[in-house]
């Protein structure tokens, strides 16, 4: 990577600094007690620590909801550092992770602009939502550098045809699946991905249908690395639930988008419409003759929830639908993720989504609006730099976008749209700044490609680093 070795210490020296400064000030028990999901990715690494199975503590059941790979983490640094200083552990250690991401990301900018990978390391450390994420016992930080590595392997290989690359992109996606199931779905692009860049070059259509053909079934062995090494979880998932699923949580997650529709359609807060779903579902099981939820295994109320979840969906006014979906994307891309800070410094202020759900009364704005009115000083300085940071790459990324698609690299930006894509489509109506993280680095990358298009003489076009014709030695 083109940086010069100094300045990556020194920011790496600074970006440590500002970690545990901001860990300093933290209120007590912060691993514990901070955002969603926490204290449950805690609970399984007890179970898996103390109980050896991957369940709550004294529950009667194996969990399916959470997949494995994170609170196996944290256990092993319970076992390491004790049970009380095991996920604050983990924290430091997703701290150096981050870092260790914006190197990906600088190594895949480098790609294109050798003189931004520096910037690009710098905003992917100090990225308002990143850096608050990382301070937090959740996945998204490991899940992020999974799928930056996957990225940059996956460039690596348009860029120089070797086979051995595949299986390693294989691993990784499996790794990240284990993280996140979202995983699962990315590994099943990348064929698609290499015989679009194996037509660079081509100086015919039979030729790159050749080429693409041929790339694409080379690249199936990602697939197939990644189910072998999936498979055994969905076995003793199967043996748990009595069906072949990687996680038992799409039925939970259907039901929440379509909870934030009602409340779209009715002006009722969430939290009224949770109990309404639950009303409305429980009579559902009653008219189909299906037994109740109190005696289904979790797989089963997870795919009896599935079915009803998308007729209920179908049943709600497209207008409610359309003001969910537009609420969901601006507040993806628009908001500055800075609510774990807030967590850990013990700010006196509520976010936006429990206002919402608490008090919300189904306008786009109105949650946002009360949260404005509220926010107490210390957090408006956070809000209004992650919102500051958020508009200004959304900015850059759009003109990025657009220099790509003009540029030699337009292959590219299929791909980096194709993850954008992917991501706000499965977050469907619950977009919040938590679930871009996995998007960061895409949206740092499009940013500097904007940010080169218009104040930096658009290094990048006209430079072509593809094999012509993918002549690369195709086993190398």
């Amino acid at each position: 990577m083109p940086v010069d070795r100094t300045k990556i210490l020194l920011a790496l020296v600074v970006y440590l600094g500002v970690a545990v400064l901001a860990r300093v000030f933290a209120v007590e028990n912060a691993a514990w007690i901070v955002s969603a999901d926490m204290s449950a990715y805690i609970q399984h690494a007890l179970g898996l620590l103390n109980e050896g199975r991957f369940a709550v503590p004294g529950a009667d059941h194996l969990s399916t909801f959470h997949t494995p790979l994170y609170p196996l983490l944290i256990a092993a640094n319970m076992w390491v550092f004790g049970e009380d200083a095991g996920p604050y552990a983990m924290i430091y250690q997703q701290i150096v992770l981050l870092f260790l991401t914006g190197l990906v990301v600088a190594g895949i900018v480098a790609r294109t602009h050798p003189r931004l990978a520096f910037p690009a390391l710098l905003l992917m450390i100090f990225n308002p939502n990143s850096f608050a994420a990382a301070h937090g016992t959740q996945t998204e930080t490991v899940f992020t550098f999974l799928m930056a590595v996957s990225l940059f392997l996956f460039l690596r290989y348009t860029d120089s045809r070797r086979f051995r690359l595949l299986p390693v992109i294989g691993l990784v996606i499996a790794a990240a699946a284990y993280c996140r199931p979202a995983g699962l779905y990315l590994g099943l692009m990348i064929p698609f991905g290499a015989a679009l860049y194996a037509t660079a070059g081509c100086r015919s259509f039979g030729e790159g249908a050749r080429q693409a053909s041929r790339q694409f079934a080379r690249a199936l062995i990602v697939v197939v690395v990644a189910v072998v090494a999936l498979a055994p979880w969905y076995a003793r998932n199967h043996d748990v639930v009595g069906k072949y699923v990687f996680s038992t949580n799409l039925g939970l997650y259907l039901r929440d988008n379509v909870i934030y529709v009602y409340t779209k359609t009715t002006g009722e807060t969430a939290q009224a419409m949770a109990a309404h779903f639950d009303e409305r579902f429980d009579a559902w099981l009653v008219g189909e003759s299906i037994k109740p939820r109190n005696r289904m295994n979790l797989g089963e109320e997870s795919g009896t929830m599935v079915r009803f979840s998308l007729g209920e969906l179908a049943d709600q006014p497209l207008s409610s639908i359309a003001r969910t979906a537009v609420q969901s994307v601006l507040f993806l891309y628009g908001t500055g993720g800075t609510g774990t800070l807030r967590d850990l410094w013990g700010l006196e202020a509520q976010g936006v989504h429990a206002i919402e759900h608490f008090e919300g009364d189904g306008s786009m704005f109105g949650s946002a609006w009360q949260f404005l009115q509220r926010i107490s000083p210390g957090y408006a300085v956070l809000v209004f730099a992650g919102l500051a940071f958020a508009f200004i790459l959304r900015v850059l990324g759009l003109a990025g976008l657009v220099a790509i698609a003009r540029s030699p690299h337009w292959r590219d930006v299929l791909l980096y749209a194709g993850v954008l894509t992917f991501f706000s489509t499965l977050y469907l109506f619950l977009g919040q700044p938590r679930f871009r993280l996995p998007m960061e680095p895409v949206l740092v990358i499009i940013a500097l490609w904007g940010w080169d298009a218009l104040f930096g003489g658009r290094e990048a076009v006209g430079r072509k680093r593809y094999p012509a014709g993918d002549r690369a030695s195709p086993d190398s």
